[in-house]
């Protein structure tokens, strides 16, 4: 068993707010605590790594990225994990999937869903996770709804297309011709979300369906901070018919920065957008995923930030935060010109 004792930084864990010390084991992680409590079960079998003030925190999920055939995926992913993304979800046409074929399938942490209208597009010897459909095409036609009955007796899951009010409305039909159980096992989710009606937000608050919202500038934050405030499952950074505008830090400062308060997030629900939640949007089945807590895989990044706090636009609640009583850990302070630096990236 390889032990990796990590100590004197900060650790953004929900177990320990005031974490400075973090064990991994074989690729999980098995405590998180003090640098004392840490010290105290150090041993000359385990390595230590001295974090310098350094912070840890998961490793960013990316929703949904748009691949086409002629791009460098060696460059979108360098791009990504230069950005601290540790999980990739990928969607693309049949056509993409088999240009870039031998690359996904050597990716860690790489998912990957395919947009088609027939379950015959997906090729046997691939490894695909999902399909990603046209809610309106699958209304127009007669076999639609038996493509998710199918793709469910694959073991598929299902993400639908979402980029405008009228697929949105597509889905929300489809979904409520579902029963709860047959949306879980699709893990059925909405993409390329833009903007959310009050009708929406009520209809969806009530159905096991994640929402992937766009990184793009159409993206309505006040939608995105309504979807988290009713409990919705949010991913933060699907963009299944574009290209990313933002990425990691970056795009979280777009959510967090001056402006109306009501409409901004504070920097904890901007960050549980881009790890956590990105995991249960996918069904997947550790509930630990995207979290530093124990027994959840050591998939984390190392980075160097000038200054932690709780950041949120309402100054009431950022008092309140910072009080040792909230026990809510630290994320750096997000300005532009200033963002964390990033200098390693783990994979369990």
């Amino acid at each position: 068993m390889s032990t990796t004792v990590l100590r004197d930084g900060s650790v953004y864990s929900p177990a320990d707010p005031y974490a400075t010390a973090m064990v991994i084991q074989d690729g999980m992680v098995q405590w998180v605590g003090s640098d004392a409590g840490a010290e105290s079960i150090l041993d000359d079998s385990m390595q230590v790594e001295e974090l310098e003030g350094d912070l840890l925190a998961p490793a960013f999920a990316a929703a949904g990225i748009r691949v086409h055939p002629e791009d460098d995926l060696q460059d979108t992913v360098q791009k990504y994990r230069a950005a601290g993304y540790g999980a990739l979800t990928f969607m693309l046409t049949p056509e993409a999937l088999q240009q870039h074929h031998q690359h996904l399938t050597s990716l860690q942490d790489a998912a990957i869903y395919l947009e088609i209208e027939h379950l015959h597009q997906i090729p046997d010897h691939l490894s695909v996770q999902g399909i990603l459909l046209d809610p309106q095409g699958i209304l127009e036609n007669e076999t639609g709804m038996s493509l998710l009955d199918e793709a469910q007796a694959r073991g598929l899951k299902a993400a639908l297309r979402a980029d405008s009010s009228a697929r949105i409305d597509a889905a929300l039909q489809i979904a409520l011709k579902m029963d709860s159980l047959q949306r879980m096992k699709l893990a059925l989710r909405l993409d390329g979300v833009t903007d959310l009606t009050e009708s929406h937000i009520t209809q969806l608050s009530s159905m096991n369906v994640a929402l992937g919202f766009t990184s793009g500038p159409a993206l309505q934050k006040s939608a995105l901070k309504a979807a988290i405030t009713a409990g919705i499952t949010s991913m933060l950074g699907s963009n299944p018919t574009q290209d990313s505008q933002l990425l990691g830090w970056e795009l979280a400062l777009s959510m967090v920065s001056a402006g109306e308060s009501d409409h901004q997030l504070s920097a904890r629900a901007t960050f549980a957008a881009m790890t956590k939640s990105c995991f249960r949007g996918m069904g997947h089945r550790n509930p630990l995923m995207g979290q530093l807590v124990p027994q959840a895989p050591a998939t984390f990044c190392r980075w160097r930030a000038d200054q932690l706090m709780v950041q949120t636009p309402d100054s009431r609640v950022a008092a309140w935060s910072t009080d040792p009583r909230a026990r809510i850990p630290l994320l750096p302070v997000l300005e532009a010109g200033n963002l964390p630096t990033l200098i390693s990236l783990h994979h369990a």
